[in-house]
Protein backbone atom coordinates (compact mmCIF):
# COMPACT_ATOMS: atom_id res chain seq x y z
CA UNK A 1 0.00 0.00 0.00
CA UNK A 2 2.87 2.36 0.90
CA UNK A 3 4.49 1.81 -2.53
CA UNK A 4 1.18 2.38 -4.28
CA UNK A 5 0.57 5.66 -2.48
CA UNK A 6 4.16 6.70 -3.18
CA UNK A 7 3.65 6.05 -6.90
CA UNK A 8 0.40 8.04 -6.96
CA UNK A 9 2.08 10.94 -5.15
CA UNK A 10 4.95 10.97 -7.66
CA UNK A 11 2.52 10.90 -10.59
CA UNK A 12 0.58 13.83 -9.18
CA UNK A 13 3.73 15.80 -8.48
CA UNK A 14 4.88 15.17 -12.05
CA UNK A 15 1.61 16.54 -13.37
CA UNK A 16 1.90 19.60 -11.20
CA UNK A 17 5.40 20.32 -12.54
CA UNK A 18 4.00 20.07 -16.08
CA UNK A 19 1.24 22.50 -15.13
CA UNK A 20 3.81 25.00 -13.92
CA UNK A 21 6.02 24.58 -16.97
CA UNK A 22 3.19 24.73 -19.50
CA UNK A 23 1.19 27.47 -17.82
CA UNK A 24 0.28 30.52 -19.86
CA UNK A 25 3.05 33.06 -20.25
CA UNK A 26 2.87 35.66 -17.54
CA UNK A 27 0.51 33.62 -15.38
CA UNK A 28 0.52 34.82 -11.80
CA UNK A 29 1.66 32.71 -8.89
CA UNK A 30 -1.96 32.61 -7.73
CA UNK A 31 -3.11 31.24 -11.08
CA UNK A 32 -0.50 28.48 -10.94
CA UNK A 33 -1.50 27.63 -7.38
CA UNK A 34 -5.12 27.41 -8.52
CA UNK A 35 -4.07 25.02 -11.29
CA UNK A 36 -2.17 22.87 -8.81
CA UNK A 37 -5.12 22.73 -6.43
CA UNK A 38 -7.53 21.94 -9.25
CA UNK A 39 -5.46 19.08 -10.70
CA UNK A 40 -4.75 17.69 -7.23
CA UNK A 41 -8.49 17.46 -6.57
CA UNK A 42 -9.23 16.10 -10.04
CA UNK A 43 -6.64 13.32 -9.82
CA UNK A 44 -8.08 12.06 -6.53
CA UNK A 45 -11.71 11.52 -7.57
CA UNK A 46 -12.66 7.92 -8.32
CA UNK A 47 -15.86 5.91 -8.83
CA UNK A 48 -17.40 4.31 -5.77
CA UNK A 49 -18.58 0.94 -7.10
CA UNK A 50 -17.11 -1.79 -9.33
CA UNK A 51 -18.63 -3.39 -12.41
CA UNK A 52 -17.19 -5.11 -15.49
CA UNK A 53 -20.37 -5.13 -17.57
CA UNK A 54 -20.47 -3.16 -20.84
CA UNK A 55 -23.48 -2.04 -22.87
CA UNK A 56 -21.95 -3.45 -26.06
CA UNK A 57 -24.60 -5.82 -27.52
CA UNK A 58 -22.82 -8.81 -26.00
CA UNK A 59 -24.97 -10.08 -23.10
CA UNK A 60 -23.46 -9.87 -19.64
CA UNK A 61 -21.84 -13.13 -18.43
CA UNK A 62 -21.43 -14.26 -22.06
CA UNK A 63 -18.56 -13.74 -24.52
CA UNK A 64 -18.04 -14.24 -28.24
CA UNK A 65 -15.76 -16.64 -30.07
CA UNK A 66 -14.82 -16.96 -33.73
CA UNK A 67 -12.36 -19.09 -35.68
CA UNK A 68 -11.22 -19.77 -39.21
CA UNK A 69 -11.77 -16.23 -40.50
CA UNK A 70 -15.50 -16.17 -39.69
CA UNK A 71 -17.34 -12.84 -39.45
CA UNK A 72 -20.60 -12.11 -37.63
CA UNK A 73 -22.67 -9.42 -35.93
CA UNK A 74 -24.05 -9.89 -32.42
CA UNK A 75 -27.08 -7.90 -31.30
CA UNK A 76 -29.35 -7.74 -28.27
CA UNK A 77 -32.82 -7.63 -29.88
CA UNK A 78 -36.28 -6.64 -28.68
CA UNK A 79 -38.40 -7.51 -31.72
CA UNK A 80 -37.79 -11.29 -31.87
CA UNK A 81 -38.28 -12.43 -28.28
CA UNK A 82 -39.64 -15.62 -26.75
CA UNK A 83 -39.85 -14.37 -23.16
CA UNK A 84 -38.86 -11.23 -21.27
CA UNK A 85 -37.63 -8.07 -22.99
CA UNK A 86 -34.62 -9.30 -24.95
CA UNK A 87 -33.13 -12.14 -26.96
CA UNK A 88 -29.72 -12.50 -28.63
CA UNK A 89 -29.14 -12.70 -32.39
CA UNK A 90 -26.06 -13.82 -34.30
CA UNK A 91 -25.84 -12.82 -37.96
CA UNK A 92 -23.32 -14.81 -39.97
CA UNK A 93 -21.87 -12.68 -42.77
CA UNK A 94 -19.58 -15.26 -44.37
CA UNK A 95 -19.51 -19.06 -44.57
CA UNK A 96 -15.96 -19.88 -43.49
CA UNK A 97 -14.92 -20.91 -39.99
CA UNK A 98 -17.35 -20.62 -37.13
CA UNK A 99 -18.80 -18.20 -34.59
CA UNK A 100 -20.50 -18.71 -31.24
CA UNK A 101 -21.78 -17.01 -28.13
CA UNK A 102 -20.13 -18.79 -25.21
CA UNK A 103 -20.28 -19.10 -21.44
CA UNK A 104 -17.99 -21.05 -19.12
CA UNK A 105 -19.87 -22.72 -16.26
CA UNK A 106 -18.65 -24.47 -13.12
CA UNK A 107 -20.43 -27.85 -12.76
CA UNK A 108 -20.13 -30.79 -10.35
CA UNK A 109 -17.79 -33.49 -11.66
CA UNK A 110 -19.45 -36.80 -12.68
CA UNK A 111 -22.89 -35.14 -12.68
CA UNK A 112 -25.64 -35.75 -15.23
CA UNK A 113 -26.58 -32.38 -16.75
CA UNK A 114 -29.62 -31.10 -18.64
CA UNK A 115 -29.28 -28.35 -21.24
CA UNK A 116 -32.26 -26.55 -22.74
CA UNK A 117 -32.16 -23.65 -25.25
CA UNK A 118 -34.83 -21.99 -27.41
CA UNK A 119 -33.90 -20.92 -30.94
CA UNK A 120 -35.25 -19.78 -34.31
CA UNK A 121 -33.81 -18.52 -37.58
CA UNK A 122 -31.40 -19.86 -40.19
CA UNK A 123 -30.02 -22.72 -38.11
CA UNK A 124 -26.91 -23.56 -36.19
CA UNK A 125 -25.88 -25.82 -33.35
CA UNK A 126 -25.41 -26.03 -29.60
CA UNK A 127 -22.18 -27.55 -28.31
CA UNK A 128 -20.90 -28.41 -24.85
CA UNK A 129 -17.14 -28.70 -24.32
CA UNK A 130 -15.28 -30.13 -21.34
CA UNK A 131 -11.48 -30.20 -21.17
CA UNK A 132 -11.38 -29.77 -24.95
CA UNK A 133 -13.75 -32.68 -25.68
CA UNK A 134 -17.33 -32.40 -26.94
CA UNK A 135 -19.68 -33.63 -24.21
CA UNK A 136 -22.89 -32.78 -26.05
CA UNK A 137 -24.12 -31.47 -29.40
CA UNK A 138 -27.47 -30.47 -30.92
CA UNK A 139 -27.98 -29.48 -34.56
CA UNK A 140 -30.52 -26.69 -35.00
CA UNK A 141 -32.41 -26.71 -38.32
CA UNK A 142 -33.77 -23.56 -39.95
CA UNK A 143 -37.13 -22.69 -38.44
CA UNK A 144 -39.48 -19.70 -38.27
CA UNK A 145 -41.19 -20.37 -34.92
CA UNK A 146 -39.31 -20.69 -31.66
CA UNK A 147 -38.35 -24.29 -30.88
CA UNK A 148 -36.85 -25.85 -27.77
CA UNK A 149 -33.73 -28.00 -27.99
CA UNK A 150 -32.72 -30.22 -25.07
CA UNK A 151 -29.96 -32.68 -24.33
CA UNK A 152 -28.45 -34.47 -21.37
CA UNK A 153 -24.76 -35.18 -20.98
CA UNK A 154 -22.41 -36.67 -18.43
CA UNK A 155 -19.63 -34.56 -16.87
CA UNK A 156 -16.39 -36.59 -16.67
CA UNK A 157 -14.64 -37.01 -13.33
CA UNK A 158 -11.72 -34.79 -14.41
CA UNK A 159 -13.93 -31.84 -15.50
CA UNK A 160 -15.42 -29.14 -13.28
CA UNK A 161 -15.82 -26.35 -15.87
CA UNK A 162 -17.68 -26.72 -19.15
CA UNK A 163 -18.09 -24.32 -22.05
CA UNK A 164 -21.49 -23.83 -23.68
CA UNK A 165 -21.37 -22.63 -27.31
CA UNK A 166 -24.44 -21.26 -29.07
CA UNK A 167 -23.26 -21.56 -32.66
CA UNK A 168 -24.50 -19.83 -35.81
CA UNK A 169 -24.20 -22.12 -38.81
CA UNK A 170 -25.55 -20.45 -41.93
CA UNK A 171 -25.58 -17.05 -43.62
CA UNK A 172 -28.31 -14.97 -42.03
CA UNK A 173 -29.63 -14.55 -38.51
CA UNK A 174 -30.20 -17.08 -35.74
CA UNK A 175 -31.86 -16.14 -32.44
CA UNK A 176 -31.47 -17.64 -28.97
CA UNK A 177 -33.52 -17.12 -25.82
CA UNK A 178 -34.25 -18.70 -22.45
CA UNK A 179 -31.27 -21.01 -21.98
CA UNK A 180 -31.07 -23.43 -19.04
CA UNK A 181 -28.33 -25.63 -17.63
CA UNK A 182 -28.83 -27.69 -14.49
CA UNK A 183 -28.36 -31.08 -12.92
CA UNK A 184 -30.68 -33.58 -14.55
CA UNK A 185 -33.31 -34.91 -12.13
CA UNK A 186 -36.57 -36.82 -12.30
CA UNK A 187 -39.16 -34.12 -12.81
CA UNK A 188 -37.66 -31.70 -10.29
CA UNK A 189 -36.55 -28.21 -11.27
CA UNK A 190 -32.92 -27.62 -10.33
CA UNK A 191 -31.12 -24.26 -10.15
CA UNK A 192 -30.07 -22.71 -13.46
CA UNK A 193 -26.27 -22.61 -13.50
CA UNK A 194 -26.13 -20.14 -16.39
CA UNK A 195 -25.68 -16.45 -15.76
CA UNK A 196 -28.02 -14.08 -17.64
CA UNK A 197 -29.76 -17.09 -19.18
CA UNK A 198 -32.52 -14.96 -20.77
CA UNK A 199 -30.08 -12.42 -22.26
CA UNK A 200 -31.88 -9.61 -20.45
CA UNK A 201 -28.78 -7.86 -19.09
CA UNK A 202 -26.35 -5.86 -21.23
CA UNK A 203 -24.51 -3.39 -19.06
CA UNK A 204 -26.15 -0.09 -18.20
CA UNK A 205 -27.34 2.53 -20.67
CA UNK A 206 -28.51 5.17 -18.18
CA UNK A 207 -27.72 8.88 -18.02
CA UNK A 208 -23.95 9.31 -17.40
CA UNK A 209 -24.60 12.62 -15.63
CA UNK A 210 -26.70 10.81 -13.03
CA UNK A 211 -23.93 8.22 -12.68
CA UNK A 212 -21.38 10.99 -12.18
CA UNK A 213 -23.36 12.83 -9.53
CA UNK A 214 -24.20 9.66 -7.57
CA UNK A 215 -21.02 7.62 -8.01
CA UNK A 216 -18.14 10.01 -8.62
CA UNK A 217 -18.65 13.71 -8.01
CA UNK A 218 -16.41 15.44 -5.49
CA UNK A 219 -17.43 19.13 -5.60
CA UNK A 220 -15.00 21.91 -4.77
CA UNK A 221 -15.83 25.50 -4.06
CA UNK A 222 -13.58 27.50 -6.31
CA UNK A 223 -14.93 30.56 -8.06
CA UNK A 224 -11.71 31.97 -9.53
CA UNK A 225 -10.95 29.21 -12.06
CA UNK A 226 -7.67 29.15 -14.01
CA UNK A 227 -7.90 30.14 -17.64
CA UNK A 228 -7.66 27.55 -20.40
CA UNK A 229 -10.40 25.32 -21.70
CA UNK A 230 -9.30 22.18 -19.87
CA UNK A 231 -8.87 23.96 -16.51
CA UNK A 232 -12.24 25.68 -16.81
CA UNK A 233 -13.94 22.41 -17.75
CA UNK A 234 -12.37 20.55 -14.82
CA UNK A 235 -13.43 23.29 -12.40
CA UNK A 236 -16.97 23.39 -13.77
CA UNK A 237 -17.20 19.59 -13.68
CA UNK A 238 -16.14 19.44 -10.04
CA UNK A 239 -18.59 22.23 -9.18
CA UNK A 240 -21.44 20.67 -11.14
CA UNK A 241 -21.66 23.51 -13.67
CA UNK A 242 -22.45 21.21 -16.60
CA UNK A 243 -24.13 23.84 -18.87
CA UNK A 244 -20.90 25.86 -18.99
CA UNK A 245 -18.98 22.87 -20.39
CA UNK A 246 -21.69 22.10 -22.93
CA UNK A 247 -21.72 25.74 -24.06
CA UNK A 248 -17.96 25.68 -24.72
CA UNK A 249 -18.40 22.56 -26.84
CA UNK A 250 -21.21 24.14 -28.86
CA UNK A 251 -19.12 27.25 -29.46
CA UNK A 252 -16.33 25.08 -30.94
CA UNK A 253 -18.76 23.42 -33.36
CA UNK A 254 -17.07 21.29 -36.02
CA UNK A 255 -13.70 22.71 -34.92
CA UNK A 256 -13.78 20.46 -31.87
CA UNK A 257 -11.99 17.79 -33.92
CA UNK A 258 -8.90 20.02 -33.73
CA UNK A 259 -9.34 20.90 -30.04
CA UNK A 260 -8.69 17.71 -28.05
CA UNK A 261 -8.44 19.76 -24.83
CA UNK A 262 -12.24 20.07 -24.89
CA UNK A 263 -12.67 16.46 -23.73
CA UNK A 264 -9.14 15.17 -23.15
CA UNK A 265 -9.16 16.26 -19.49
CA UNK A 266 -12.02 13.83 -18.87
CA UNK A 267 -11.01 10.91 -21.11
CA UNK A 268 -7.48 10.88 -19.75
CA UNK A 269 -8.92 9.43 -16.54
CA UNK A 270 -10.28 6.38 -18.37
CA UNK A 271 -7.66 3.83 -17.28
CA UNK A 272 -7.63 5.22 -13.72
CA UNK A 273 -11.40 4.84 -13.52
CA UNK A 274 -11.24 1.30 -14.88
CA UNK A 275 -8.72 0.32 -12.21
CA UNK A 276 -10.92 1.80 -9.49
CA UNK A 277 -14.41 0.96 -10.73
CA UNK A 278 -14.09 -1.62 -13.49
CA UNK A 279 -14.54 -1.35 -17.22
CA UNK A 280 -18.10 -0.04 -16.69
CA UNK A 281 -16.72 3.14 -15.12
CA UNK A 282 -14.45 3.72 -18.10
CA UNK A 283 -17.41 3.24 -20.44
CA UNK A 284 -19.55 5.69 -18.46
CA UNK A 285 -16.73 8.23 -18.47
CA UNK A 286 -16.62 8.19 -22.29
CA UNK A 287 -20.42 8.38 -22.49
CA UNK A 288 -20.22 11.38 -20.18
CA UNK A 289 -17.71 13.06 -22.51
CA UNK A 290 -20.11 12.46 -25.42
CA UNK A 291 -22.99 13.99 -23.47
CA UNK A 292 -20.92 17.04 -22.55
CA UNK A 293 -19.53 17.52 -26.07
CA UNK A 294 -21.61 15.56 -28.63
CA UNK A 295 -19.94 17.45 -31.50
CA UNK A 296 -16.44 16.29 -30.52
CA UNK A 297 -15.16 13.09 -32.20
CA UNK A 298 -12.56 12.14 -29.58
CA UNK A 299 -14.88 10.50 -27.00
CA UNK A 300 -16.59 8.44 -29.71
CA UNK A 301 -13.15 7.12 -30.68
CA UNK A 302 -12.27 6.34 -27.06
CA UNK A 303 -15.52 4.40 -26.63
CA UNK A 304 -14.96 2.60 -29.94
CA UNK A 305 -11.51 1.47 -28.78
CA UNK A 306 -13.00 0.19 -25.51
CA UNK A 307 -15.66 -1.86 -27.31
CA UNK A 308 -13.07 -3.17 -29.75
CA UNK A 309 -10.91 -4.35 -26.83
CA UNK A 310 -13.90 -6.35 -25.56
CA UNK A 311 -14.91 -7.73 -28.99
CA UNK A 312 -17.93 -5.48 -29.47
CA UNK A 313 -16.89 -4.87 -33.06
CA UNK A 314 -20.24 -3.86 -34.54
CA UNK A 315 -20.82 -1.17 -31.92
CA UNK A 316 -17.20 -0.01 -32.26
CA UNK A 317 -17.56 0.41 -36.03
CA UNK A 318 -20.67 2.55 -35.54
CA UNK A 319 -18.78 4.83 -33.15
CA UNK A 320 -15.85 5.25 -35.55
CA UNK A 321 -18.37 6.24 -38.23
CA UNK A 322 -19.85 8.89 -35.95
CA UNK A 323 -16.37 10.19 -35.12
CA UNK A 324 -15.50 10.45 -38.81
CA UNK A 325 -18.65 12.40 -39.59
CA UNK A 326 -17.81 14.85 -36.80
CA UNK A 327 -14.24 15.41 -38.00
CA UNK A 328 -14.97 17.84 -40.83
CA UNK A 329 -12.26 18.09 -43.49
CA UNK A 330 -9.41 17.08 -41.18
CA UNK A 331 -7.17 14.05 -41.74
CA UNK A 332 -8.84 12.48 -38.71
CA UNK A 333 -11.94 11.94 -40.83
CA UNK A 334 -10.02 9.56 -43.11
CA UNK A 335 -8.36 7.82 -40.16
CA UNK A 336 -11.67 7.10 -38.43
CA UNK A 337 -13.33 5.92 -41.66
CA UNK A 338 -10.38 3.55 -42.12
CA UNK A 339 -10.85 2.11 -38.62
CA UNK A 340 -14.56 1.63 -39.29
CA UNK A 341 -13.91 -0.12 -42.60
CA UNK A 342 -11.22 -2.36 -41.13
CA UNK A 343 -13.58 -3.58 -38.39
CA UNK A 344 -16.21 -4.44 -41.01
CA UNK A 345 -13.73 -6.33 -43.20
CA UNK A 346 -12.13 -8.30 -40.40
CA UNK A 347 -14.97 -8.91 -37.96
CA UNK A 348 -18.53 -7.92 -38.90
CA UNK A 349 -18.47 -8.82 -42.60
CA UNK A 350 -20.70 -5.86 -43.51
CA UNK A 351 -18.93 -5.26 -46.81
CA UNK A 352 -21.20 -2.50 -48.11
CA UNK A 353 -20.33 -0.38 -45.07
CA UNK A 354 -16.67 -1.41 -45.36
CA UNK A 355 -16.48 -0.26 -48.98
CA UNK A 356 -18.14 3.07 -48.23
CA UNK A 357 -15.79 3.81 -45.32
CA UNK A 358 -12.56 2.59 -46.94
CA UNK A 359 -13.23 4.53 -50.13
CA UNK A 360 -13.33 7.73 -48.07
CA UNK A 361 -10.04 6.81 -46.38
CA UNK A 362 -8.41 5.78 -49.66
CA UNK A 363 -9.13 9.19 -51.21
CA UNK A 364 -7.01 11.05 -48.63
CA UNK A 365 -3.25 11.12 -48.11
CA UNK A 366 -1.38 11.99 -44.94
CA UNK A 367 -3.66 10.53 -42.25
CA UNK A 368 -1.55 7.38 -41.79
CA UNK A 369 0.09 7.33 -38.33
CA UNK A 370 2.77 4.78 -39.26
CA UNK A 371 4.33 2.47 -41.83
CA UNK A 372 1.71 -0.28 -41.51
CA UNK A 373 -1.07 2.11 -42.52
CA UNK A 374 0.54 3.13 -45.82
CA UNK A 375 -1.60 1.57 -48.55
CA UNK A 376 -3.79 -0.21 -45.98
CA UNK A 377 -7.00 1.56 -47.05
CA UNK A 378 -6.51 0.48 -50.68
CA UNK A 379 -5.54 -3.08 -49.70
CA UNK A 380 -8.52 -3.70 -47.41
CA UNK A 381 -10.81 -1.95 -49.88
CA UNK A 382 -9.63 -4.51 -52.41
CA UNK A 383 -10.58 -7.28 -49.98
CA UNK A 384 -14.01 -5.76 -49.45
CA UNK A 385 -14.59 -5.47 -53.21
CA UNK A 386 -13.37 -9.03 -53.74
CA UNK A 387 -15.67 -10.41 -51.02
CA UNK A 388 -18.56 -8.56 -52.66
CA UNK A 389 -17.83 -10.04 -56.08
CA UNK A 390 -16.73 -6.69 -57.56
CA UNK A 391 -13.55 -8.12 -59.06
CA UNK A 392 -12.50 -5.34 -61.42
CA UNK A 393 -12.76 -2.76 -58.64
CA UNK A 394 -10.79 -5.09 -56.36
CA UNK A 395 -8.00 -5.28 -58.97
CA UNK A 396 -7.77 -1.50 -59.16
CA UNK A 397 -7.64 -1.16 -55.38
CA UNK A 398 -4.91 -3.82 -55.07
CA UNK A 399 -2.96 -2.07 -57.80
CA UNK A 400 -3.03 1.18 -55.82
CA UNK A 401 -1.72 -0.67 -52.77
CA UNK A 402 1.19 -1.98 -54.87
CA UNK A 403 2.22 1.25 -56.60
CA UNK A 404 1.71 3.89 -53.91
CA UNK A 405 4.80 5.48 -52.36
CA UNK A 406 5.96 3.85 -49.12
CA UNK A 407 3.33 1.10 -49.22
CA UNK A 408 5.71 -1.82 -49.05
CA UNK A 409 4.01 -3.54 -46.12
CA UNK A 410 0.79 -4.37 -47.99
CA UNK A 411 2.21 -4.54 -51.52
CA UNK A 412 3.29 -8.20 -51.25
CA UNK A 413 -0.16 -9.43 -50.21
CA UNK A 414 -1.86 -7.15 -52.72
CA UNK A 415 0.28 -8.65 -55.48
CA UNK A 416 -0.67 -12.16 -54.32
CA UNK A 417 -4.36 -11.27 -54.45
CA UNK A 418 -3.96 -9.84 -57.95
CA UNK A 419 -2.29 -13.04 -59.10
CA UNK A 420 -5.00 -15.16 -57.47
CA UNK A 421 -7.70 -13.17 -59.25
CA UNK A 422 -5.92 -13.62 -62.56
CA UNK A 423 -5.56 -17.41 -62.17
CA UNK A 424 -9.23 -17.74 -61.18
CA UNK A 425 -10.49 -16.17 -64.40
CA UNK A 426 -12.36 -18.63 -66.64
Amino acid sequence: MHNEMYGVRNAIMGLLVIVLLLGQNGASLMQNLLRIDLIHTWMHIKPLTWSDMLNDDIPDKWSVQSWGGATAIYRIVTGQVLSGQHAISIQRTNIIGGVALVQDVTVPATSQMLLSVHSKGVGGAIQVLGDGDTLGWIDIPATDPWCNYRLTFQVPSNVNTIRLLLRAGELGVIYFDEAYLGIASDGRAESNLLGNSGFEEDGVSGDPLIWWSSEVAAPVKQNDLPRGIAYMNIGDMLNGNIPAIQLRARELGINCSENPAMTGWLMARGEDFEQAGGVFSREQLYHLAIKLAPNCPQPYVALAKLYKEHLGFWRAAELYHQAAELSGDTIWRARYFFEEGLLHVRYTGEMAQAISALQKADEVQGWEPGYWYKGAAAFFLGQAFESSGRIEEARLAYQRAITCTGCGYHSVEARKRLEALSTSEP
